[in-house]
């Protein structure tokens, strides 16, 4: 497998948890480890996209990246993380998804060979957070969709050849495709805790 960087996301703001969600705790590991632990698999050169660095209360061997504008979007976190990624390819992966498998982002970079990223297609609905990047046209994308304040990475992808690989695709290496699951609300929580 050829080598990647990878970016965690770990910047939200954690409106609708009401706690800040890297520090919650799923089977006795708060969230941002377990994401850890699923990038340690993949990445030697692992990003960790913050908003403040002084919120980020967890030491780590990687590097911490703040982002580079207090907007509050995902798009600046990875335009922050992506200055530093050292590889052609990064995985993108917010703290939030706990059950990421690393099985599922091997794959995604097998299939990333042509093309600008691999995001996960349901229907109408993509996962552009649970992502492979390369890292170039990437940053240019983000760079100029920044300039016109325009924040959504929706856009940003428009400019992009991405292949939208259809979730089912993945259900071989995750068959619940918990690897997608975000955790936002405390019901999504205790959902989660059901699920394993």
């Amino acid at each position: 497998m050829e080598k990647v960087s990878f970016i965690i996301l770990a910047g939200g703001k954690s409106k609708r948890m009401g706690k800040d969600k890297r520090f919650i705790k799923f089977k006795d590991k708060y969230f941002i480890e377990h994401v850890l632990k699923t990038a340690e698999k993949i990445s030697d050169d692992i990003i960790i996209s913050v908003d403040k660095i002084e919120n980020m209360n967890l030491k780590t061997k990687h590097k911490v990246i703040e982002d580079i504008f207090d907007i509050g979007a995902p798009l600046i976190g990875i335009f922050s993380a992506l200055k530093h990624c050292k590889y052609n390819y990064t995985c993108v992966l917010p703290c939030d998804a706990p059950l990421a498998n690393a099985k599922v982002f091997a794959y995604m970079i097998e299939r990333s060979k042509g093309y600008d990223g691999v995001v996960p297609k349901d229907g109408e609905y993509i996962e552009p957070l649970h992502a492979v990047y390369k890292v170039k046209p990437l940053l240019k994308a983000c760079e100029e969709s920044i300039k016109k304040r325009r924040f959504k990475i929706s856009e940003v992808l428009k400019k992009l050849n991405i292949y939208y690989i259809p979730v089912d695709e993945l259900r071989k290496f995750d068959k619940n495709l918990l690897t997608l699951k975000n955790i936002n609300t405390p019901e999504d929580l205790k959902e989660l805790e059901k699920c394993v």
